[in-house]
């Protein structure tokens, strides 16, 4: 795409500089624009105006005038002519001129509006490289507000929802997007915390103009201020900034003064600190105004077109629709260096050859040591260990796969029992016995000793026909303190061998994972101390086997996994190093979505 700069001038006096490649540069020295043509005061004046069309024709062509002059009109107009399209760049030194609403510039020798015209695409740059790209996941933010919340009354939950379905009618298997139902700001920032900030953020609701902030809920179900300096801490966060941030919202606060343009250093803020791009609103945006630029904006993105372009052409979308046709001038878009296309298609993957090496780039030591075992059909006890959120739940998936694909017959009486162990055996052996009960379907009353009875001639049933009995017993089990630790030992082994021991099965197997919250060396040492003592209790016919413990996918594994699929090697090293961006479940579960479409 063809381009024309326009240097905005850092202080009043300086020169709007046009350039345009193989053009000698225009310059013409430009005092500040009127305060009349600010955002706020224009759309002041259109609530109030018999012919707001008219208005905006008069003020656009007093922006143009300002903005390009008859020089950079012919200008446009050149470059338009040679390329057919051209992106306007307007590069900003200073957020001194955000509050004008430029993209409203319109001259009698152009077709419209350069924020609505087909050819062009209006953009303000600010100096610097954007975000690598990254997995394409969309956070979707919307907060509802009633009556007494001191904010105008809205509802934006089919807004985002919209988005939602828009983004997964159209690249189903190929976006992730995720939806903070509540508008907690707690829930955005643990879910931030634990991941890292997404590829696009999407905030649907309020902002506070004067205070330069956003309006979430808070953890009383009331609502709070969060700053742009909150904001653009989070979304900065793991040296992964966000490539896109949507702040589909608007202020209501003009009724006492303040200014109604509340992106500006809020977007200046974000793109400089190096989040990608933001696009906002620099006036209050009504419902359908809201949903017609977010459904229009991101079918373009998704579609691979660059966050100015799909902003340009959200813009036409409000100009065409007679309820919204006010609401366009006041969309704008800025992005840290060139735009860029932050959902380009990821790549496709045959999914008859990822069937066959799924998750080979990841567990593999784990497997390897369990592929004896698995093959003779022995007993055996696999303990999963590692920090939370490494991957627990998926060695023990696999294990079950590798155990049917060895002719076992694997049946599992607690498919996923979130089980925390505490310091007292008798109530863990209550509460172990009780799930596993309710699990079958098994009556729970009467004695612990009449229960493992009852329990053990379910497994026999189960089992008569020589299954593999395999007890899922734990997510993952975090040792606190070292009674709980050692609750590990004294209760789920005893408990398990007496079951099977009464109900006289073999092969049986048990899958335990164990962990401890990441970067805690205290819990990991009582965790260890806990699987050091099994080891010295082994049980009848039964091995024990401590699985190599979890770690963070490395990048030249996932290499591999991404080139296998026939991906060429720049791109499978980034989608590599997207995924270990993550923790391993994370990860997983975008690899599980790329491969098939849908969450594992």
């Amino acid at each position: 795409m063809a381009g024309v700069h326009v240097y905005m001038p850092e202080s009043a006096g300086d020169p709007v500089v046009l350039e345009c490649g193989g053009e000698r540069p225009i310059a013409f020295p430009r005092q500040d624009p009127p305060t009349s043509l600010r955002a706020d005061r224009i759309w002041a004046e259109l609530a109030t105006s018999p012919d707001p069309g008219s208005l905006l024709d008069a003020y656009g062509t007093a922006l143009g005038q300002w903005l390009l002059g008859s020089d950079g009109v012919a200008l446009l107009n050149r470059t338009r002519g040679r390329d057919g399209t051209c992106r306007i760049s307007l590069h900003l030194k200073n957020d001194r001129l955000s509050g004008w609403p430029w993209e409203l510039a319109h001259a009698p020798e152009l077709r419209a509006a350069i924020g609505i015209d087909d050819d062009f695409s209006v953009v303000r740059v600010l100096r610097g490289d954007p975000p690598s790209p990254r997995a394409r996941e969309v956070m979707l933010v919307g907060i509802d507000y009633d009556e007494t919340s001191g904010y105008q009354a809205i509802q934006t939950g089919d807004e985002v929802e919209a988005i939602r379905q828009t983004l997964l009618a159209l690249e189903p298997d190929r976006i992730d997007p995720e939806m903070i139902s509540t508008g907690r700001w707690s829930s955005v920032v643990a879910r931030i915390t634990s991941s890292g900030p997404p590829a696009v953020f999407h905030f649907a609701g309020h902002a506070a103009a004067r205070e330069n902030a956003l309006v979430f809920r808070n953890d009383s179900n009331g609502y709070a201020q969060i700053t742009s300096a909150m904001l653009c801490d989070l979304l900065t966060r793991h040296s992964a900034p966000c490539r896109l941030v949507v702040l589909n919202a608007c202020s209501t606060s003009a009724s006492r003064g303040s200014p109604l343009e509340p992106f500006g250093p809020m977007a200046w803020r974000l793109v400089e600190r190096g989040v990608g791009a933001v696009v906002g609103h620099q006036a209050p945006v009504a419902g359908r105004a809201a949903r017609c630029f977010a459904a229009t904006f991101y079918a373009q993105l998704v579609s691979g077109a660059t966050v100015d372009v799909a902003a340009q052409t959200a813009r036409r979308a409000m100009f065409d629709d007679p309820e919204t046709h006010v609401a366009w001038p006041f969309v704008t878009c800025m992005t840290r260096g060139v735009p860029q296309d932050v959902l380009a298609a990821a790549p496709r993957f045959d999914r008859n050859q990822a069937d066959t090496q799924y998750f080979r780039a990841a567990f593999r030591e784990q497997r390897a040591e369990l592929a004896e075992l698995i093959e003779d059909k022995r007993s055996f006890i696999a303990v999963v260990r590692g920090p939370e959120r490494s991957g627990h739940r998926y060695v023990i998936d696999r294990i079950q796969k590798d155990l049917r694909q060895n002719n076992h017959v694997v049946d599992q009486p607690i498919p996923a029992m979130t089980w925390c162990i505490g310091g007292d055996a008798r109530l863990n052996s209550k509460a172990l016995l009780g799930a596993i009960a309710e699990a079958g379907r098994i009556p729970s009353r009467g004695t612990d000793e009449e229960l493992k009875k009852r329990i053990a001639e379910w497994v026999t049933r189960k089992c008569v026909s020589g299954a593999t009995l395999v007890l899922d017993v734990v997510d993952v089990c975090s040792a606190s303190s070292e009674a709980e630790a050692d609750a590990i030992v004294a209760l789920v082994q005893p408990v398990w061998h007496d079951i099977v021991r009464r109900a006289g099965v073999q092969p049986t197997v048990l899958l335990l994972a164990v962990g401890y919250p990441p970067g805690s060396v205290r819990q990991k040492a009582r965790i260890d101390s806990a699987l050091a003592l099994m080891r010295t209790t082994p049980l009848e016919n039964t091995e024990l086997h401590l699985l190599e413990e979890l770690g963070p996918f490395r990048p030249e594994l996932l290499t591999k996994f991404f080139t296998d699929q026939q991906i060429a090697e720049p791109r499978a090293r980034e989608l590599a190093e997207e995924l270990c961006e993550y923790d391993n479940e994370r990860a997983l579960e975008r690899l599980h979505r790329m491969l098939y479409g849908t969450a594992a």
